[in-house]
């Protein structure tokens, strides 16, 4: 199996800088999709007591493991991240592939894979890396200027094949280095104001002996006070960022948790967590609830009957195991107790995977975990049921098949977070997260919303006689001011009793949660939101199970059909697109002995395609959402060339085929394995000739017409008989990477230091 190794901080930070000053882009991810707010509307909410500038954020999930996926996530809008659960057992084996969204979504996937101490500082240097930007694009005013001047070509951006970013960039981050000059305060003062608000959310797992481990107890505390970890980071600010090493970077990474106890876990025991999070560790808790809750009887009319989903069968023991909606009910009043006497929230999210017996063949394990579509109109039945029983106080959150479509929606029944995976899973990317944000922001105005609390009353899923009525007697057209002031501005015994009162949204607005015109829109836009859901066609199995188009070819090494969308696809950024020269290279198989070499007919290499597709090895964990929606077969991630980050990562997987590029002040090497069998091809800066070595031969090429000038054994060994075509492919990639003007993890450090 594929291991995920953290990308260094100086490399992050090197390529975010490179890449959007010349590509116009961060981590693949061009301008035209980052988010940056009009201002018009206020999307900022209140999260755990927390300010967020929008309700919107990753799941925790394969976009919330490593730092560039976090930042991915944010540069596109993302507000509340929720990172991924972390467990006591850091040692998993897990089975790969593990993602399939070919047409709802599935997955085998269900923990973390970094070590404890990796994922913390992966959070930590994501928390640094958004500071930084913040200053660096935002407050600036950069990328305002970039977006004002139309300087980045929307097909340039993505392709990386046009000139890139001009010097509006430049000159912004220039005056920004000549103000940090007179010290940090400069740099602290915003010249482009705009809510940047963002909560990182915790998430662990899966069982109380496990979090009262002292491994999740020093991990937590880690996340509460970072300092540590912060100035060890903050040392490898590389000189392109140097104007932000001093930067008051925040220590406190988060102090909320979602907590994610296992499919079985008791409700004894689920309280007893919350119990010591709540008052041991001093962390707000929200608990997934798994779908399960329903009933076996409404969760199968729902998925069955009503979705048509009648394919997925439901893993029998999920209903024997998992946690009964009247026990989690009383257990959440319970804890609500224990919240208000620690000073904390305690809320729920809606929710947790459903265990479905795996039917397919792409994915290897006998229960596999259901996402997207159907999982969608589940959720949103629990989110209403709970409702029925808490109203509309109690906090909740949401996960399950969210998307652009129905995102306003969520935000309209008062879901915070509203959090995303499956959709991001598909094509483009995080470049969706953007729309989600559009379309509130476009659903806000038609309104006539300025604020969240004021959209949840005006929004048209409520009845607006039902809301006249309910504030006595006032005309519809009155609604919207006196959302704005008796509702929005009453004081919320529910939010004041879980220690939220005062804060306030960026209009300098109070909650309104706890007013009536607030209660009443948000019961009602719950019901008529599950009602819509369950007879919108969209969530159906008819359309739902048409899988992406596969042409019948099988992928190469060399040359595809080019489509790129294995590139966004991937949630680790670790697919890439290179340049090379298309070439047809003659090679000849070459026979060393003690006394001398021969050479006898070999092939021909024909690369026939500039665009080629790459993998960052460090970066991929063969979760194969690549190979689900590339047209081709065989996957992108078996078949292409493999790049790993350094030779310590190249060498400790050794049963992965790949490369690895090293740069010297006498010219560049690159390593390759080729069916476990190691090569060497180093360039001279000095002359035109490469040496290709062997595990006991040498053998000297003339790089411009590929003929061996020379070859020798390099021990006491027997004849020897050298493979060319792997010194052509090795000298084709290694043109095409040491000479790339595209900005990637296998170029930063060789061709752009």
């Amino acid at each position: 199996m594929a291991e995920l190794v953290p990308i260094p901080f100086a490399t992050l930070l090197k390529r975010i800088y490179y890449e959007y000053t010349r590509n116009g882009a961060i981590f693949d991810l061009p301008i035209r999709k980052f988010y940056i707010p009009d201002g018009s509307v206020d999307l900022s909410v209140v999260s755990c007591g927390s300010p967020a500038a929008n309700p919107l954020g990753p799941a925790a999930g394969p976009h919330t493991q490593l730092a560039q996926n976090i930042v991915l996530s944010w540069l596109a809008g993302a507000r509340i991240i929720e990172l991924k659960t972390v467990q006591v057992n850091d040692r998993l084996a897990l089975a790969r592939p593990c993602i399939d969204v070919g047409t709802i979504g599935y997955n085998t996937e269900w923990s973390q894979e970094l070590r404890l101490e990796e994922s913390a500082r992966e959070y930590v240097k994501a928390s640094m890396i958004v500071e930084i930007l913040k200053h660096w694009l935002f407050y600036s005013g950069a990328i305002s200027a970039e977006r004002a001047a139309g300087t980045v070509d929307a097909a340039d951006a993505s392709t990386g094949t046009g000139a890139g970013v001009s010097d509006a960039h430049a000159r912004a981050a220039g005056e920004t280095k000549m103000a940090t000059g007179a010290g940090l305060s400069e740099v602290l003062v915003p010249v482009h104001a705009m809510n940047l608000d963002t909560i990182f959310d915790v998430s662990v797992g899966y069982d109380l002996a496990g979090i009262q481990s002292a491994p999740i107890r020093e991990w937590l505390c880690t996340m509460r006070d970072a300092s540590t970890v912060i100035e060890e980071l903050r040392a490898e600010i590389p000189a392109e960022f140097e104007q932000y090493r001093k930067l008051p970077f925040t220590k406190k990474i988060s102090d909320s948790i979602t907590l994610s106890t296992f499919h079985g876990t008791p409700a004894h025991e689920i309280e007893r967590i919350c119990e010591f999070l709540l008052d041991d560790m001093g962390f707000h808790v929200v608990v997934k609830m798994n779908p399960p809750m329903l009933g076996k009887a409404r969760l199968e009319q729902l998925l069955h009957d009503t979705l048509g989903y009648t394919d997925i069968e439901v893993n029998p023991a999920a209903y024997d195991v998992n946690i009964a909606f009247d026990d989690a009910a009383a257990m959440m009043k319970r804890l609500q107790g224990v919240a208000a006497r620690a000073g904390k929230i305690v809320g729920v999210k809606f929710g947790n995977t459903l265990e479905v017996i795996n039917k397919g063949t792409f994915l290897k394990d006998k229960v596999q975990y259901l996402s997207g579509q159907p999982l969608h109109v589940l959720h949103l039945a629990l989110v209403n049921r709970w409702r029925t029983v808490f109203g509309s106080e109690f906090p909740v959150s949401f996960s399950a098949g969210v998307d652009a479509m129905n995102f306003p929606d969520c935000v309209a029944i008062g879901l915070v977070p509203t959090t995303t995976c499956t959709d991001l899973l598909r094509p483009g990317g995080y470049g969706r997260l953007q729309q989600y944000l559009l379309n509130l922001e476009k659903r806000m105005k038609s309104a006539g919303a300025s604020t969240i609390d004021e959209f949840i009353v005006l929004s048209d899923s409520a009845d607006p006689g039902q809301l006249q009525r309910a504030m006595t007697g006032k005309t519809a057209a009155s609604v919207q001011s006196a959302a704005s002031t008796d509702a929005i501005s009453a004081a919320s015994s529910g939010i004041a009793a879980q220690n939220t009162a005062g804060l306030t949204n960026s209009h300098g607005q109070t909650d309104g949660r706890g007013s009536e015109p607030y209660a009443l829109a948000i019961m009602k836009n719950s019901e008529r939101l599950l009602n819509r859901s369950i007879e919108d066609p969209r969530y159906r199995s008819s359309h739902t199970s048409k899988a992406p188009r596969k042409i019948g070819s099988h992928l190469a090494l060399w040359d595809c059909i080019n489509c790129d969308k294995c590139i966004p696809v991937c949630p680790n950024d670790a697919n890439f697109f290179f340049d090379v020269e298309p070439v047809s290279i003659a090679y000849n198989t070459c026979t060393v002995t003690r006394t001398g070499w021969t050479v006898a007919e070999g092939g021909v290499l024909t690369i026939a395609k500039q665009h080629q597709i790459g993998t960052y090895a460090d970066a991929c964990n063969e979760c194969g959402n690549c190979d689900v929606f590339c047209p081709e077969d065989g996957g992108p991630y078996i078949e292409k060339p493999r790049f790993f980050g350094s030779l310590e990562s190249y060498r400790r997987q050794r049963t992965i085929d790949g490369y690895v590029l090293q740069s010297g002040t006498q010219g560049v090497s690159l390593f390759g394995r080729f069916v476990g069998i190691e090569y060497e091809l180093t360039t001279d800066a000095a002359k035109n000739e490469a040496v290709f070595t062997t595990a006991n031969a040498r053998v000297t090429v003339d790089r411009t017409s590929h003929a061996i000038l020379n070859a020798e054994l390099t021990n006491d060994g027997t004849p020897n008989s050298v493979d060319m075509r792997h010194y052509a492919v090795m000298a084709a990639l290694l043109k095409g990477i040491g000479t790339a003007a595209r900005i990637n993890f296998v170029t930063i450090d060789v061709t752009h230091v």
